[in-house]
C-alpha cells in the first residue's frame, strides 16, 4: 500500500524522488485513495508567462488542497524555494503565495524552502542554460556573488554519484 501521493513526478526533482520513494501514488484528479497519508507537492512551473505560472503554481495547488480535504489527507509536504527571500520574480512570488495558502489551509504542512537544485536534465535547467550561453559566447550574470555562502543541492541517481577524494 502506498503511503504518499506525489505530484510533479515527470520533473527533474520528482523523477528522482519517485526513484527513491518507491511507495507512492502519482497524483491525478481521479486518483482513488487507498492508504495514502501524505501528499508531497513538487510540481511547479519555474518560468513562462503569467497565466502559465499562476495556473501551475497557484491554481494547481488549490486543486491539490481540495483533493486532500475531500480524501481526508491531512499532511502536505510543499517544495517551495529559498528565492522567496530575495527575489521578486513571478516564480518566487507564486511560491510565497502558495506558502500563505498552505498556512491557512487547516492541514499539517511542511514547507521546504530549498536552495537551487541542480539535476542532470536535458531541458532548461540552470546547468544547461549556462552551457548554452557559453556555447553562444554570451554573458553569464552571477547573482549574489558577493555573498559569503551560496547554496545548492545536487540530485543524482546512484549510478551518477560523484566521488570526491
Amino acid at each position: 500500500m502506498s503511503k504518499y501521493i506525489l505530484s510533479g513526478v515527470n520533473g527533474n526533482v520528482g523523477s528522482l524522488l519517485k526513484y527513491k520513494l518507491h511507495d507512492f501514488s502519482e497524483y491525478s484528479k481521479h486518483l482513488k485513495i487507498r492508504n495514502e497519508k501524505i501528499f508531497i507537492h513538487i510540481a511547479a512551473k519555474t518560468n513562462g508567462q503569467y497565466p502559465e505560472i499562476i495556473d501551475s503554481n497557484i491554481n494547481y495547488l488549490c486543486e491539490i488542497l481540495d483533493f486532500c480535504r475531500s480524501n481526508n489527507i491531512k499532511k502536505v509536504i510543499f517544495f517551495s524555494a529559498i528565492s522567496i527571500k530575495n527575489k521578486d520574480d513571478l516564480y518566487s512570488i507564486s511560491k510565497l503565495f502558495g506558502e500563505k495558502i498552505l498556512k491557512n489551509s487547516g492541514l499539517k504542512v511542511l514547507i521546504l524552502r530549498l536552495p537551487m537544485i541542480l539535476t542532470k536534465d536535458n531541458k532548461d535547467g540552470i546547468l544547461n542554460r549556462i552551457v548554452q550561453r557559453l556555447e553562444k559566447d554570451e554573458d553569464i550574470i552571477l547573482y549574489n556573488g558577493e555573498r559569503k555562502f551560496n547554496n545548492f543541492i545536487c540530485m543524482v541517481f546512484p549510478s551518477e554519484m560523484l566521488i570526491f577524494p
